[in-house]
């Protein structure tokens, strides 16, 4: 299915988007309520609506319609146009899945969660792009498998994770067991 991409410059903002049967049309803000403002969509959500463009088992095509401000137009045909890769947000989010990996039992020491972290998207871009994730050249030729680096980001979130008595983390013997606190979470 081919998806052909038009770009309209409106003068306004537009804050809402909509989904019809032929074409995905969006606006390039959207109200965060965190915030408490307008943020601009992130390249995924416009590639992820992009996507619905048309229907696949009916339509050879789809048209996607950006409405943006001038100001935004280079912005969004460079990220559109460009094909950079997509970072793993993993990282900031491993205390929390570390969590709930030990709390189903998937996990139960170090070595364990070091396999599993293995197989995550993480673990592909850290071998892709090293320095995005804060390691170096001499890092990467001294491990190149990542295997203390990655051991390293496990223990370090095993710690926090104790510390909040969200797990009952054992440095010892590296065992890692669930607590009620933990199950909460």
């Amino acid at each position: 299915m081919r998806l052909l991409l038009k770009v309209k410059i409106i003068p306004k903002k537009i804050y809402n988007y909509s989904i019809s049967r032929f074409f995905s049309s969006l606006g390039t803000e959207l109200y965060d309520s965190k915030k408490g403002s307008f943020i601009d969509l992130s390249i995924l959500d416009v590639l992820q609506i992009f996507g619905r463009a048309g229907r696949p088992q009916f339509d050879t095509n789809g048209q996607g319609i950006i409405l943006t401000t001038h100001e935004k137009l280079q912005h969004y045909l460079s990220l559109l146009t460009r094909q950079n890769p997509i970072e793993s947000q993993f990282v900031d989010h491993l205390t929390d899945n570390l969590n709930a990996e030990i709390v189903l039992g998937t996990v139960s020491n170090i070595t364990e969660a070091c396999s599993w972290l293995r197989y995550t998207y993480l673990n592909v871009r850290m071998h892709q792009s090293p320095i995005t994730y804060g390691i170096n050249a001499h890092m990467k030729i001294m491990d190149p498998n990542l295997n203390s680096f990655q051991r390293d980001l496990i223990i370090k979130a095993a710690q926090e994770l104790d510390k909040a008595h969200m797990i009952r983390f054992e440095e010892k013997n590296e065992y890692l067991f669930a607590t009620d606190l933990g199950r909460t979470a």
